[in-house]
């Protein structure tokens, strides 16, 4: 099919049980859903073989971790539209539809992402990706939303779609040929912060990246590495070089966001329309200004 849902798994059939019912329900017309298992010593594979034998199960070899599990599972699906979904996302009628139809209508759109909600309580944003990501001057990812730990009740006031600098790997959907082209997640993040990264590189490809909210789907998250990876930003690669297949993304993309964080310091005054418009506030990047600075 055109899109395909790629859902990560790692022992996660406690997950699966409560929200792929709602993937299969709401998704299963517009998408192909894929399980990808990162050698789970649990019973997930047994259990989803049992109850939902139709659905296709890509089984790794070992854990690789967020990352490199998903770029191995990847290579394996073929579709227009990736999107990269965790287990413990309860996802909502409709909520594929604007997303693909923005993607369908902007090429340069390289990935996407809904507004997230959370879980715990569904009239606040969740953690992870919110109404969409973006970096301070020093390279602190934050979101519209949320502010490190910080949390809003969701009222309606991100409701607009927004340019962003990075989507939430919790719910992300790209472009299969932008993944590819931008050299894919690297793995030696393992997990956290690797779709920042990403993003990074496809905004030095030229790319644009949005959050179209009126699609929204509600996430779990709730872990406490998330924040600790967060604040700790820029985090170093954790996966084993050993395990990580290292491709042409280097040389393609010779900039690493981490030597270029420190540079960062806010949009150009004299030239930056976006600033001039009082759209941006204090030492927040608008793509152009971004892009010039990481020339």
């Amino acid at each position: 099919m055109k899109t395909a849902i790629v859902i990560l798994n790692w022992n996660g059939r406690a997950m699966m049980e409560r929200y792929l019912p709602s993937v299969l329900e709401f998704s299963r017309s517009e998408a192909e859903v894929i399980i990808a298992d990162n050698a789970s010593t649990d019973d997930s594979v047994a259990w989803l073989h049992r109850l939902y034998p139709r659905l296709r199960v890509i089984r790794l070899d070992r854990n690789y971790g967020f990352a490199e599990g998903y770029n191995r599972a990847l290579r394996q699906v073929e579709s227009e539209y990736y999107v990269l979904l965790n287990s413990d996302v309860e996802v909502t009628h409709h909520w594929l539809t604007p997303l693909i139809e923005e993607m369908d209508a902007h090429e340069d759109i390289a990935a996407c992402q809904p507004k997230l909600l959370s879980m715990a309580d569904r009239d606040a944003f969740e953690y992870a990706g919110a109404s969409g990501g973006f970096l301070d001057r020093y390279g602190y990812p934050f979101c519209r939303g949320r502010i490190f730990d910080t949390v809003e009740d969701d009222n309606g006031q991100y409701d607009n779609n927004e340019e962003i600098l990075w989507a939430t790997g919790a719910c992300m959907m790209i472009r299969a040929r932008d993944y590819w082209e931008a050299g894919g997640l690297d793995g030696r993040f393992f997990a956290h912060n690797e779709e920042i990264d990403l993003c990074w590189r496809l905004h030095r490809m030229g790319k644009r990246i949005f959050c179209f909210p009126e699609s929204f789907v509600y996430h779990v998250g709730g872990d406490a590495a998330e924040v600790e990876s967060a604040q700790d930003f820029p985090q170093l690669p954790q996966q084993p070089d050993d395990v990580v297949e290292e491709p042409a993304r280097r040389r393609a993309v010779p900039c690493d966001a981490g030597a270029l964080v420190p540079r960062l310091s806010g949009c150009f005054p004299d030239t930056c329309h976006e600033r001039e418009l009082g759209r941006l506030q204090g030492n927040l990047l608008c793509t152009p200004c971004l892009q010039a600075v990481a020339a």
